[in-house]
């Protein structure tokens, strides 16, 4: 379902288990399938069950409310997932799949590629360590002491579009990268 399952249950966010509980009870019996012919109670069974199953369990409703409460995190989440499946479409081999990193390898040119919400020049310096070959860095937010600057690592700015510090060592690594500048 992924929505607001306070919403499915029709109960306020800051209701108790007894509350939930209760209205479980109520939309089960008006949506039970045995009890209610039209075509959608099936389907709005399934959502009263899924919301139901989270809200009930004291952790996953913490999870569920912590999500609620960070959309905008979801939206950072949702297009460096699509920076990294573009990445992994691109026909390098994907090496290593970390958390918010992946290694990619063509022949003997290989880059690490880190995808992040938000890069801070402590991340910058981090990276700037590294050994790999080439270090990319897929951002969503860069804060004012990222710029400009050759040599390594490159950092891409996703919603701007553009290269905003770094240089790529040749076409080959360009051309991966083409599609996010």
């Amino acid at each position: 379902m992924a929505g607001n399952y306070y919403e499915a249950l029709n109960v306020s966010a800051n209701a108790t288990p007894e509350e939930i509980h209760r209205a479980y009870r109520d939309l089960a019996r008006k949506y039970h399938p045995d009890r209610n012919p039209t075509a959608d109670a099936a389907r709005m069974m399934t959502v009263i069950n899924e919301a139901y199953g989270v809200l009930s369990d004291p952790g996953k409703r913490a999870r569920h409310d912590h999500r609620q409460n960070e959309p905008a995190r979801n939206f950072d989440d949702a297009i460096l997932a699509a920076a990294r499946d573009t990445l992994c479409a691109r026909g390098w081999t994907l090496v290593e799949n970390r958390d918010h990193e992946v290694i990619l390898r063509n022949g003997s040119r290989q880059v690490l590629v880190a995808l992040l919400p938000a890069l801070t020049a402590v991340a910058l310096a981090r990276y700037r360590r590294l050994p790999d070959d080439l270090t990319v860095i897929l951002t969503l937010r860069a804060d004012g002491s990222v710029r400009g600057g050759p040599g390594k690592p490159v950092v891409i700015d996703l919603m701007r579009s553009t290269t905003i510090a770094g240089t790529f060592p040749d076409a080959v690594y360009e051309e991966l990268f083409r599609v996010f500048c």
